[in-house]
């Protein structure tokens, strides 16, 4: 599907696969529990919809707009790299588990809890974020930056946090509760 437009569509429990939707816009849709595989959403925009307890276990996404999504709970398993721009996004709880979310930009997003166990995130950019609770055990975290973000409670493999120890990141004192 191209330029095509879905509004208000409740897409609960169904299965994509073998799709692609390029330049599609997902306005205040629920795509709560979808499973995806083997698809993927190119220049797609997400405004306002909830992904949460979604199953993306072979989907991708390039070039998205995830303004105001609701992703809690979402499983992000051994994605393809993504660099996408994710912007005030409550994504508390959900699993990155071996995700590669390399060059992936992550603004103003609620990450309580999250799950980065063994994720890529080489030049990810976690900016203003809340990653209190999250784990970022066994997690390559090879120019990651953590400005202003909240880190307490986070569990970080102690290799991963001696190899970024020189960055910038890790502001705790300007973390602001947006």
């Amino acid at each position: 599907m191209v330029n095509d437009s879905f509004m208000n569509l409740r897409l609960a429990g169904i299965e994509i696969r073998l799709s692609s939707f390029e330049r599609c816009l997902f306005k205040e849709c629920d795509f709560s529990g979808v499973i995806i595989q083997d698809s993927g959403f190119i220049e797609a925009d997400f405004h306002g919809s909830r992904i949460s307890n979604l199953d993306l276990s072979v989907g991708y996404f390039k070039k998205c707009k995830f303004d105001e999504v609701v992703a809690e709970g979402t499983v992000f398993r051994q994605l393809r790299k993504s660099d996408e721009r994710l912007e005030w996004m409550d994504m508390r709880k959900t699993s990155f588990v071996k995700a590669d979310l390399s060059g992936a930009i992550f603004m103003k997003c609620r990450l309580n809890g999250a799950d980065f166990r063994g994720a890529k995130l080489e030049r990810c950019v976690f900016e203003g974020c809340d990653l209190s609770g999250a784990d970022f055990s066994d997690t390559q975290l090879a120019g990651v930056n953590f400005e202003k973000s909240r880190i307490d409670k986070t569990v970080l493999d102690l290799n991963g946090f001696v190899s970024i120890g020189q960055a910038k990141g890790f502001v705790l004192s300007d973390w602001q509760n947006s």
